[in-house]
C-alpha cells in the first residue's frame, strides 16, 4: 500500500467568521517555505470545518505536528468515543499544548488566518489526524496451510479470475468509489471516478449476462461473479493514473 505523504490537523469553528462569504470554501496560504496550507469549509450546522494540510517537510520546522502512529481504524474509533461522550474538560480545554503551539505558528506564518476571526475556542478543538493509505488497493497476503510461505490471493494460480483488485478473487464483492479509489480534492475527480466506475461495473454485468438482448434481466449468480471479477481486475488500470495525478497535484498545492 502506498502512503499518502500528507496528513491533517482538524479544527471546528463554532460559527462562520463574519468576514467570510456563507457557502464559500476559503483557502489560506502562508509563505512558500512554510509547507502547509489551510482549507476552511462551512458546515450545514452553521459551524466551520477547518483542516490544516501538512507534509513531511512541515516536521522539519514543526516536529510537534507529527501524525499519530496508530492505525486509521483505531484512531477513528477512539475519536468517535471522544466525540460521542466528551468530558467537560475536553470541551473546555482540548489539547492545550497543541492549541498554544498552533496559535504561535499562525501568528508567525499565517496571521491573516487569525485576523479572519479564528480564536482560541477553535484552536482548542484541534486534533492531529493520522496518515491514511489509499492509492494502491492490493489483496492481502496469506500464509498457506502447508508451509510458512506467503502468497498473494490475487496471484494464486488456483484463483479462477486472476488479479482481481477492486473485487474479491471469486467475484463475490465489488467496490466502487472511495472504498477502492479515493482521491485527493486537487483535481476534483473523486465523484467523476465513482460515477464512471458504477457505469463500468454495469457494463461488465451487461457483458456477462446471458440470453437475448430483450431478456437481459435474467442473470445468474455465476454471471454476476464473473462480471464483478472482470471489473475488479480491469478497472484499476483506468483509475490509478488519475489517482496518481491527483496525488501529485496535491503534493504541490502548498505552492499555489
Amino acid at each position: 500500500i502506498s502512503w499518502l505523504v500528507k496528513w491533517g490537523v482538524h479544527m471546528t469553528a463554532p460559527e462562520l467568521p463574519p468576514k467570510w462569504t456563507k457557502g464559500s470554501t476559503v483557502i489560506f496560504r502562508p509563505r512558500k517555505d512554510a509547507m502547509f496550507y489551510v482549507i476552511c469549509a462551512p458546515l450545514p450546522s452553521g459551524k466551520c470545518s477547518i483542516t490544516m494540510v501538512c507534509y513531511d517537510e512541515t516536521l522539519q520546522r514543526y516536529p510537534w505536528l507529527a501524525p499519530p502512529i496508530d492505525s486509521q481504524k483505531s484512531w477513528t474509533s477512539e475519536q468517535w468515543k471522544l466525540d460521542s461522550k466528551p468530558s467537560k474538560a475536553d470541551l473546555n480545554n482540548g489539547d492545550a499544548e497543541l492549541s498554544l503551539n498552533l496559535e504561535e505558528l499562525f501568528l508567525m506564518e499565517l496571521p491573516a488566518f487569525l485576523d479572519a476571526g479564528i480564536d482560541r475556542r477553535t484552536l482548542r478543538t484541534a486534533r492531529i489526524h493520522p496518515r491514511v493509505s489509499w492509492l494502491d488497493m492490493n489483496l492481502p497476503m496469506q500464509t498457506t496451510n502447508n508451509s510458512s510461505t506467503t502468497k498473494n490471493l490475487a496471484r494464486d494460480e488456483s484463483c479462477l479470475f486472476g488479479e482481481a483488485r477492486y473485487s474479491t478473487p471469486g467475484g463475490g464483492v465489488a467496490l466502487v468509489g472511495d472504498s477502492c479509489h479515493a482521491c485527493t480534492a486537487s483535481l476534483g475527480q473523486g465523484c467523476n471516478l465513482a460515477l464512471d466506475s458504477a457505469v463500468a461495473l454495469g457494463d461488465a454485468i451487461d457483458e456477462c449476462s446471458v440470453g437475448t438482448p430483450s431478456n437481459r434481466n435474467k442473470i445468474s449468480s455465476n454471471d454476476l461473479s464473473l462480471a464483478f471479477a472482470n471489473y475488479g481486475r480491469t478497472r484499476p488500470e483506468v483509475v490509478r493514473p488519475i489517482q496518481a495525478a491527483s496525488e501529485a497535484a496535491s503534493k504541490n498545492s502548498h505552492k499555489w
